[in-house]
């Protein structure tokens, strides 16, 4: 299974975390970075990826999802056998003039930015989670992952003549109430509570406030109790 660490930092950029996994039966690394104006997933990206033998490792400035049509390489640069990851960040780091990336075009476009710079910067990476997509980091203690995801909003579908609410999952606003939580990997085991907006749901994961699940214990938090019982030492989420 993948496992994540913290990636070399740049200054001026955004890094995302570094996943450790397996590549062709050889150990690699890959990871991104992000210029801080725009931290969006398939924004104008550096991407860099390290096999351990060597073979394939490069570092490109990308946009876009590498799935669509519309995905766009715009520099790539091979890195020679046997490349360190101290090599990889030079490289990386020369690229970075390349990074600025275009102003917002709508408020919506605005917004997303704003989230995916504060989840970005605090470790945050957006994936699958049953079904569904949030933003993911790995707990401090093996075997569970940390989520933040958009607040349930309940969809009313007509199922044999009556009004059905359906909860859907929303997108995250900075501004408006997030569900933070966390959840075993390997059993029903989940924990989480309703923070009002994005940074109290972030802080709430960085300052240890949700206990974790014991074996398929499921378990909602009200926020203002968590905060109450929690001792305030001062440490804020990254933006």
């Amino acid at each position: 299974m993948p496992r994540h660490i913290p990636a070399p930092e740049i200054p001026g950029l955004v890094a995302s975390t570094v996943t450790v996994g397996t590549w062709c039966g050889d150990e690699a690394r890959s990871w991104c970075y992000h210029h801080p104006s725009d931290c969006r997933p398939l924004s104008k990206r550096i991407a860099v990826f390290v096999r351990d033998d060597g073979l394939d490792s490069h570092v490109k400035l990308i946009e876009g999802d590498g799935r669509s049509a519309s995905f766009v390489e715009h520099a790539r640069r091979n890195l020679p056998e046997g490349a360190t990851l101290d090599i990889a960040v030079t490289v990386a780091s020369e690229m970075a003039s390349q990074m600025t990336p275009s102003p917002p075009t709508t408020p919506e476009e605005k917004d997303e930015r704003l989230v995916a710079g504060i989840l970005t910067a605090n470790g945050f990476l957006l994936d699958d989670f049953y079904g569904q997509t949030a933003w993911l980091k790995e707990s401090n203690i093996e075997g569970f992952k940390v989520y933040v995801r958009g607040t349930p909003a309940p969809q009313f579908v007509e199922i044999q003549g009556r009004d059905i609410a359906v909860p859907l999952t929303d997108r995250i606003l900075a501004e408006m109430p997030v569900e933070v939580g966390i959840s075993s990997d390997y059993d029903k085991g989940n924990t989480s509570c309703i923070a009002p907006c994005l940074e109290e749901g972030v802080r709430v994961i960085l300052e240890g406030m949700l206990p974790h699940p014991a074996e398929d214990e499921v378990m909602v938090f009200d926020y203002e109790k968590l905060v109450a019982s929690k001792p305030v030492i001062g440490r804020t989420p990254k933006r």
